[in-house]
């Protein structure tokens, strides 16, 4: 599968202020305010774009900025400022007196809503000499200096400990979590937000020795974007693009599918590494639920390309985020767009629909029988693209394998072995024919509902498929 480094679908706000700011010599030294102009367009008294124009910015780019919400004064101070984030938070001088702020009391630094530069620290911090004097030059620079309650290290320290015991941290319900310097806290993104949640996550803080009043719960999910997600899936199975072709799915099981698409469009589909699943009830289609704490984002920004005629193979595992789903039929969705990535492109889904089924009662009285045995063998758990009518349930036996194809009466079985030859190397069903070139000799059994064919030659196997279903209807014994 062929990808790119994600360089034109950037939504993160925050990111999309550095790049702006790249082009304008961020991080440059900045003179400070001039006096008031009163032109027209001015942000207050100040005309910020004539500013940032002036220091090399695109009026395109500052439009861009403004659309998304972001204030240009709020970029112009922010760029006053970047030459002093790295030494306040690296503990380093930053005026003439070379004093910095001493570790023990700095509590960390953000912009506010302007752009200006704030830095918080203890109380402590204002009788310490050295910290004062560093605190006084600040100030001085137009630097916001103000009171918190948790130091830097103290925040830190938590941060790594949920790091630490991370499996724990999620399986809690945190879907996300971070430093949050303006709150002076460690943010914690919680799925589900209920109060059951809640009480177990602070019971994981206990048992960590975290102060709870170090933490900041916040919903990992907003009403809002629960219904975002609503709609995004009513919408992709509404409006699927069947120029991405599904062309075969190898195998499907509870905890993930094997799939391949087709790209039938003459130009390139470019897709991104976010995905969800879907489930059909009541005569429509909603999403499934994630697990506890795993909604499965922030997503790698990378660009995908699935390029014009091409097939490409997708192996899906959505166990840690969904767990294994029930039986029921789903759909798998991802979107992207067509061409040349320009602002405002045209949204196209992709849908994959599968059927999640559940091993019927033969099935598992011939797993049963198989354990008694004494044969040591593994379920895949997953079901296979049959040549039959059915699909198969694979299980491995040693370096060998068998396949149990399951239906729903004698009869529909007794119709797919008549399909398959003497030899079983060819299989005709109505419409097709299949010729299979096997890895080892084919050996088909059939009882009831239940077709089993090994591929293979152990005795004992083969002794224990003669002991419990006679002899081979078809295979290489039938023809030897």
């Amino acid at each position: 599968m062929r990808y790119i480094k994600h360089r034109n679908m950037i939504l993160l706000l925050s990111l999309a202020v550095v790049l702006i700011l790249s082009a304008c010599g961020y991080g440059d030294t900045v003179d400070p305010l001039p006096a008031k102009s009163g032109s027209p367009g001015a942000e207050g008294d100040i005309n910020y774009r004539e500013l940032l124009l002036a220091m090399g910015c695109y009026e395109d780019e500052l439009d861009k900025m403004e659309e998304n919400g972001i204030s240009l004064e709020s970029i112009y101070n922010q760029n006053r400022f970047y030459q002093y984030t790295d030494k306040i938070n690296d503990g380093l001088p930053i005026g003439d007196s070379g004093m910095a702020i001493a570790p023990e009391y700095y509590c960390g630094i953000y912009y506010d809503e302007k752009g200006i530069l704030t830095v918080l620290v203890v109380d402590e911090a204002f009788n310490d000499a050295a910290s004062a004097i560093a605190i006084a030059e600040m100030r001085e620079l137009g630097i916001v200096v103000k009171t918190a309650v948790f130091t830097d290290q103290e925040l830190n320290a938590a941060y790594n400990t949920l790091n630490d015991i991370s499996e724990k941290t999620v399986n809690a319900g945190a879907a996300m979590w971070g430093l949050d310097s303006i709150q002076n806290r460690v943010a914690v993104w919680l799925e589900p937000y209920t109060d059951e949640q809640k009480s177990v996550f602070m019971a994981l803080l206990y048992d960590a020795s975290i102060d709870p009043a170090m933490i900041l719960i916040k919903p990992a999910l907003t009403q809002e974007m629960i219904e975002e997600r609503k709609a995004s899936v009513i919408s992709a199975m509404q409006s699927a693009d069947d120029r991405i072709a599904h062309v075969d799915t190898a195998s499907i099981s509870a905890a993930g599918i094997l799939f391949s698409l087709e790209n039938r469009a003459d130009i390139d589909f470019h897709y991104g590494a976010q995905w969800d699943l879907a489930y059909y009830s009541g005569g429509q289609w909603a999403p499934v639920q994630y697990l506890t704490g795993r909604i499965g984002g922030p997503w790698p920004d990378i660009l995908y390309s699935l390029l014009s005629s091409e097939t490409e193979q997708f192996d899906v595992d959505w166990e840690w985020r969904f767990g294994k789903l029930p039986p029921g039929k789903y759909a798998y969705i991802f979107n992207g767009y067509f061409g040349e990535y320009t602002p405002g492109y045209e949204v196209v889904y992709v849908t994959v629909e599968f059927t999640v089924s559940e091993a019927g009662a033969a099935y598992k009285s011939f797993i049963a029988l198989l354990a008694d045995s004494g044969l040591r063998f593994t379920e895949t758990g997953k079901e296979t693209d049959a040549f039959l009518s059915v699909p198969g349930w694979p299980v491995h036996i040693g370096d060998h394998m068998l396949t149990v194809y399951e239906y729903p009466s004698n009869a529909l079985m007794e119709a797919d072995a008549a399909c398959i030859d003497i030899g079983g190397c060819s299989i005709s069903t109505p419409g097709k024919e299949v010729n299979i070139s096997w890895v080892s000799y084919p050996n088909f059994f059939k009882k009831g509902t239940l077709i089993v064919n090994y591929i293979g030659e152990s005795e004992s196997v083969l002794d224990f498929l003669r002991a419990n279903f006679g002899e081979p209807f078809a295979g290489y014994s039938c023809v030897n």
